[in-house]
């Protein structure tokens, strides 16, 4: 979110930020749907999302509506407008809970004010209950509560036993947002979406006085351990790359799956002009992996010439960046990049998750497929577990054709076994390209 004025944010939001909220957008309404649908009674809401840095609501003063991604919205009325767009997909009786945070008291009544804007000429009712705004139809009661407080002195735990929750955390620097604040947002069905700035953090990486703030951030008083000796001398690109690994390493030694997603300056056919910084998705859940890469490839189909955003570039050193939207690339990535090696055999499920938590890509039954007609991949085994209509697991040996349906790339030990229909035991190997037709590797 870029920096606020004080005069409420009554600039045109850049285009980082509206490329940023495209990607919030199409992942809460995906996520809204699917709770709306599956809320049990025992549940205290639907879902709860949390948004920090919340701010006033809107960008310009421009007026409501439209499209739900006109450059108009903040990030508040962007998570109510999907939801909006999904109601119909609420059971009777719903009730969802919003909590918006801001650290400006003008900010947060501002905000109030384009909240109650939002839900004119919607046939909703609007209340006032225990400080809160309610919003009810016949269905739907949506819960809004407004926080005024800074984000290292948020109390979650008032709100630890909600679950599905999903926050959104974008602030105005690096200093604000301490580990083990956000490491407070994920658990069981818990996940974030928050803004890892890169760019400053290697900016002032050297400068004494941010030494605390920065070990918070990194949640670890020895991170700069972790930086190589010559870290000084390597280009932007490197440096970046080594950071972002240094913070998500220290999450996934949480048990904690994180995906980044990078904004950079500059264009798909222009020069490098450096990064602004890496979105950063956490969760303990791999299938909420594809889903937000999935919002996050809707917003790179149409890199600006103001930014280019990626999740990956083809290589570091190449002065023309080149998006992973290829797919004769994605076949030769997963075959040079790949960790199992040549000849050795592994589990159908491992190959997924590699493919979800390391490569670009959220799909790969095409490339796959490919891999196999030209003999690189072998499967050597069909097995899997298939719960009939009765709910008794049967053991089957089937597959039609070179098919790879998504819904049997589980390992049995995986967290994701109970959202899906079948459990697999799919055994495969790559073979060695003996005519060299892949060699090809991504240095990234």
């Amino acid at each position: 979110m870029a920096t606020p004025t004080t005069t409420y944010f009554d600039h045109e939001d850049s285009v980082h930020g509206y490329a940023k909220r495209v990607i919030l957008f199409r992942y809460l309404e995906k996520k809204f749907a699917s709770c709306l649908c599956t809320a049990k009674l025992s549940y205290p809401y639907a879902f709860t999302y949390l948004d920090s840095f919340s701010g006033t609501g809107m960008y310009g003063d421009r007026t409501l509506g439209g499209n739900p991604v006109d450059k108009s919205y903040g990030s508040p009325l962007i998570a109510l407008e999907a939801l909006y767009r999904v109601k119909n997909r609420a059971n009777k009786n719903n009730e969802c809970l919003f909590i918006f945070s801001e650290v400006d008291p003008e900010r947060i009544k501002k905000l109030e004010e384009n909240i109650i804007k939002f839900y004119d000429n919607k046939n909703y009712r609007i209340l006032l209950e225990d400080n809160d705004l309610i919003i009810t139809d016949r269905k739907l009661k949506i819960r809004i509560t407004l926080v005024c407080s800074k984000f290292i002195e948020f109390d979650f735990d008032k709100y630890k036993k909600y679950h599905p929750m999903f926050s959104f955390v974008d602030p105005f620097g690096f200093s604000h947002t301490p580990m083990s604040k956000i490491v407070q947002l994920i658990g069981e069905r818990k996940e974030v979406l928050f803004n890892f700035m890169v760019e400053p953090v290697n900016r002032f990486l050297s400068v004494s006085k941010q030494d605390e703030n920065m070990s918070n951030l990194f949640g670890n008083a020895n991170w700069k351990d972790r930086l190589p000796t010559n870290y000084k001398n390597l280009k932007v690109p490197h440096k970046v790359r080594i950071l972002l690994d240094i913070y998500s390493s220290r999450l996934q030694s949480l048990e904690i799956k994180t995906y980044p997603f990078s904004m950079r300056r500059g264009s798909a056919t222009g020069d490098n002009k450096g990064y602004i910084y890496y979105l950063i998705f956490a969760t303990k859940e791999l299938y909420s992996i594809k889903d937000m890469k999935y919002a996050m490839n809707v917003a790179a189909q149409n890199p600006s010439e103001e930014l280019y955003f990626s999740d990956f570039a083809a290589t570091v050193n190449e002065p023309i960046w080149k998006p992973l939207t290829n797919f004769e690339i994605e076949c030769k990535y997963i075959y040079c990049n790949q960790p199992f090696g040549r000849n050795v055999e592994f589990k159908f499920g491992a190959l997924k998750q590699w493919i979800l938590l390391h490569t670009p890509f959220d799909t790969h039954s095409k490339a796959l497929q490919e891999l196999e007609i030209q003999d690189l991949l072998k499967v050597l085994s069909k097995d899997y577990e298939f719960k009939n209509a009765n709910g008794k697991i049967e053991w089957k040996n089937r597959r039609h054709g070179k098919s790879f349906p998504p819904d049997v790339g589980v390992e049995l030990d995986d967290p994701d076994d109970d959202k899906h229909k079948y459990k697999n035991r799919w055994v495969m190997k790559f073979n060695d390209d003996l005519s060299d037709r892949l060699v090809y590797q991504l240095n990234i």
